[in-house]
């Protein structure tokens, strides 16, 4: 009972909170290891396959004789039973009225799921059996305030993981390794002693890049005059940064091991714990100050603290459909490149609602944290997003905001920035040259290896004051 209830909690974080699969499962993982640390593996297993046949198990769910019982609590922990029984075909290990339901249901369940919607299902004779699927890229970064420098570790982790029966490789420029979860063969990163110790961090790539892209442009283009790397560090470490809607942590924490500080807002009191807790674990509590509060309502022009700011990093609530896109095996065959995707009519109010309200966080980022030619000078826009109302309209309409005579912003040219990454990597990046945007395609990119993202800089312009 309590693997299947562990599964259906994934699930439901991914619908109440718009998460894609791997950053709920990592999320909820990292809550609750104490608890499910011995299952890990056969709760991974059940969550992703009944994720990844969620449409065709919702389809049978509905047609269920006695739905309209079931409430929204238990909704998920149906579909997770449903797919350990009807498509999975295994004795259900638990009592109560839904395995009752499912059993008086079997041969309309069976019915729906046969009928060619179900993903990799294969009939044989009454039963049905899913196809094994359950490798997954995940990557990994050192957190240097756990040890230091991250050069240092690369190659003797990678070394050890891959001796353990992962499949890895480093990206040395990246300070990344990415590891290949095989849950089928018992191996997790999530449950090695180096990501229960806070020595390594899991972060998507695509998750990684807003802040790799703001340290390399400041490195190569703004104090490209500092040749040493100690005093080219040391010129890093004055700048103070400002993560507007913080949890679960990563780029709060990114941006820690090369700023000075970081202030870490975020307003919802459960998520704010879960950020307090993580930035404890990971040793950063000299550089980071966790603040429970609302960004749009706190005031520069009052609080001291504020009016000395140099990046800024919005990263607001989003619909997640990158994540929900890739989910960890997505392909070209049958996910169409995102660069002039169509929001769906399902998602499209949504979308355009979520857009506003990045509109909001992005236009207080730009326009409250300046007075005359002082204030932030870096303000850093993303999302896991692949719908235009909450990437391109939002920059479009941020920047028709502008004084057209002497505007206040301007877009950095990403393309200049050498920002590491490998050539095969780059066919999943579309660059907008008009906006300065970029926008990560995960069925363009290497085959499982990136989630769909959408990322722009902006630079304060500086104008003679003569």
């Amino acid at each position: 009972m309590k693997v299947y209830q562990h599964a259906a909690n994934v699930l439901t974080s991914i619908r109440t909170n718009n998460l894609g699969f791997k950053t709920a499962f990592y999320q909820y993982h990292e809550e609750n290891k104490h608890e499910v640390d011995s299952y890990i593996t056969r709760i991974y297993s059940i969550a992703i396959n009944t994720y990844q046949q969620n449409e065709a198990i919702e389809e049978a769910c509905q047609a269920m004789e006695g739905i309209e019982d079931v409430d929204d609590e238990m909704w998920d922990l149906l579909k997770v039973l449903v797919y350990e029984a009807c498509v999975k075909g295994q004795r259900l290990r638990m009592g109560g009225r839904l395995p009752k339901l499912i059993k008086h249901n079997n041969e309309t369940l069976k019915a729906v799921l046969s009928g060619g919607k179900a993903k990799d299902i294969i009939q044989e004779g009454t039963a049905a059996k899913a196809v094994p699927r359950a490798a997954t890229a995940v990557y990994i970064r050192p957190n240097t305030h756990h040890f230091g420098t991250p050069q240092f570790s690369l190659g003797q982790t990678r070394k050890f993981l891959g001796a353990l029966g992962f499949k890895v490789r480093k990206f040395h420029r990246l300070g990344l390794i990415r590891v290949i979860d095989n849950k089928l063969q018992g191996l997790c990163i999530a449950t090695q002693p180096i990501i229960k110790n806070a020595e390594y961090m899991i972060q998507d790539l695509s998750s990684c890049l807003p802040v790799i892209f703001l340290r390399k442009y400041l490195e190569q283009h703004i104090f490209s005059h500092i040749t040493d790397k100690p005093a080219l560090l040391s010129q890093l470490r004055t700048l103070k940064a400002l993560d507007a809607t913080a949890a679960p942590g990563n780029k709060t924490l990114q941006l820690s091991e090369f700023v000075g500080e970081v202030l870490s807002y975020e307003k919802d009191v459960n998520r704010f714990a879960v950020l307090k807790k993580r930035v404890h674990e990971c040793k950063a509590s000299k550089m980071v100050t966790v603040i429970n509060e609302d960004f749009l309502e706190c005031n520069p022009v009052e609080n001291p603290n504020l009016q000395d700011l140099d990046i800024i990093l919005c990263d607001p609530s989003c619909s997640g459909s990158g994540m929900k896109l890739h989910s960890g095996h997505s392909t070209q065959s049958i996910a169409p490149c995102t660069l002039d995707i169509e929001t769906p009519e399902d998602q499209l109010e949504r979308a355009k609602n979520l857009g506003k309200f990045q509109f909001k966080i992005l236009s207080k980022a730009l326009n409250e944290f300046v007075n005359g030619d002082e204030g932030a000078r870096f303000v850093v826009y993303s999302t896991c997003s692949i719908y235009r109302e909450e990437n391109e309209e939002v920059v479009r309409d941020v920047l028709k905001r502008q004084d057209g005579e002497r505007p206040r912003w301007k877009t950095v040219d990403l393309t200049s920035v050498d920002a590491g990454i490998s050539k095969s990597y780059n066919e999943g990046f579309h660059w907008n040259d008009e906006l300065g945007c970029l926008r990560i395609c995960a069925s363009c990119g290497p085959k499982n290896y990136l989630n769909g993202f959408f990322l722009t800089i902006f630079e304060r312009i500086v104008y003679d004051s003569s």
